[in-house]
């Protein structure tokens, strides 16, 4: 249920939609695709990790306590309404929202919509609850960082560097002591302030009837209150001048690796129709990490790991947030590679891309972008899960990336390269073993 980092910008083209918003607040995304007796209903919460800096680690919690219980579901209820009608439920939480959703049979849309109005105007948290939890997410933790190689020291050390006042630096999940911390914090208030409907994204894809679930959708959630807009005080990061480099020994890594991360000017938000000069800066920093890093014949691992073989593995994560964008990029060296060589022959190969990008190498990226996007779509849950974020991040459900990547020229990307991909503008960690 706990998701590292924000997945990049929505890889679909334009799909028919009807998007409406509730008296009390709530937006409402419909999709329609009658292919197969299927639907996906899912709630998108503007609460993240960056929403409880005083006690890191909430929000996650929060996610595990609105499968517990509720007025009218009893504890370890919700996941069996949910299998016993041939269907699937899940959530994550990231430094911006949390996502919830139920995948079913079509003829099951009036349970998905009852699930969700539940868990939005009735569930109850306690204590009790808490520390169930709290064990649950002590064990999540222990499997998902402690004892991964390379893991804890990406979720954990990278944001303190990258951020020294904004709460993007803290983890999702907390520490050990802020997990066993929880019930110390007012718990009530937060389910209060941030699971209501103005807070709220609903999302329903499939096999639907437009008349009908409009009808269902103002039965369950028409007349669940309004509450408070929950305020968040944006902090300005100052600018990155000079390189940060750490060096972390990590017990659980068998081949030294290095991390390095670039991290956009500050934004308060990337709204489709008010902030168009960083909504382009990130669209084409989104653009750029496919361009480096996307299929095998991509500037950085054609260079390292077939070309020079100085790498075993080469990745990357573009993180689109709400205040900042982060592009990481991860490698791990043959064996008896020098670090600082590693990350030598990345950054000449960076600068390589910024002189040398042409055409054909755009229009390569956007095939390969097109084909990801047959491949995605073919997911009814893909489609509710981007629909929202889209949504949530640009104030955009329906965005037609591939036109956009389209529109762009060679001079746009290679004037977002010199600006962010810069040595003096970034983190470096080496990871030793």
């Amino acid at each position: 249920m706990y998701l590292l980092s924000s997945s990049s910008i929505l890889d679909i083209k334009t799909i028919k939609i009807y998007e409406y918003t509730l008296d009390n607040g709530l937006t409402v995304i419909l999709h329609q695709d009658n292919t197969n007796p299927l639907i996906v209903v899912s709630m998108l919460y503007h609460v993240g990790s960056k929403n409880n800096y005083t006690c890191p680690g909430l929000s996650h919690c929060f996610e595990h306590l609105m499968f517990q219980k509720t007025k009218n579901i009893k504890h370890g209820e919700f996941f069996k309404y949910v299998s016993s009608n041939g269907g699937q439920t899940n959530a994550y939480t990231n430094k911006d929202f949390t996502f919830f959703y139920e995948m079913l049979p079509s003829n099951n849309l009036k349970l998905a919509l009852w699930l969700e109005s539940e868990r939005m105007r009735n569930a109850i948290i306690d204590l009790e609850s808490i520390n169930a939890e709290k064990k649950i997410i002590q064990v999540e933790r222990s499997m998902i960082y402690d004892n991964k190689p390379y893991l804890k020291i990406i979720s954990e050390k990278l944001p303190y560097l990258l951020f020294k006042k904004h709460p993007y630096k803290y983890s999702i999940i907390g520490s050990s002591e802020n997990i066993n911390n929880f019930h110390n914090y007012d718990y009530k208030n937060f389910y209060k302030t941030y699971y209501v409907p103005n807070n709220a994204i609903l999302t329903i894809a499939g096999d639907l009837n437009l008349e009908k679930v409009k009808y269902l959708i103002n039965t369950y959630f028409e007349t669940i209150p309004k509450g408070k807009t929950p305020q968040f005080n944006f902090i300005e990061e100052n600018s990155i001048f000079k390189e940060i480099v750490h060096t972390y020994k990590d017990e659980f890594a068998s081949i030294p690796a290095v991390i390095i991360s670039y991290r956009t000017n500050a934004y308060q938000n990337i709204n489709w129709d008010k902030n168009m000069s960083s909504l382009k800066d990130v669209l084409l920093l989104n653009f750029i990490s496919k361009l480096l890093l996307n299929g095998e014949s991509s500037f950085l691992r054609k260079k390292l790991i077939h070309n020079k073989k100085i790498a075993s593995f080469i990745n990357y994560s573009i993180s689109i947030l709400e205040n900042y964008t982060i592009l990481t990029i991860y490698a791990i060296g043959n064996k008896n590679v020098d670090l600082n060589k590693l990350t030598e022959v990345i950054d000449e190969e960076i600068e390589n891309f910024k002189k040398n990008l042409s055409e054909k190498d755009i229009e390569k990226q956007i095939n390969f972008c097109e084909t990801n996007y047959l491949i995605n779509n073919l997911y009814m849950l893909y489609r509710a899960q981007k629909l929202a974020e889209n949504k949530f991040l640009f104030g955009k459900s329906n965005i037609d990336i591939i036109s956009l990547y389209k529109s762009f020229t060679i001079n746009d990307i290679k004037q977002v390269a010199n600006k962010y991909l810069q040595i003096n503008k970034r983190v470096r960690l080496h990871i030793k073993i």
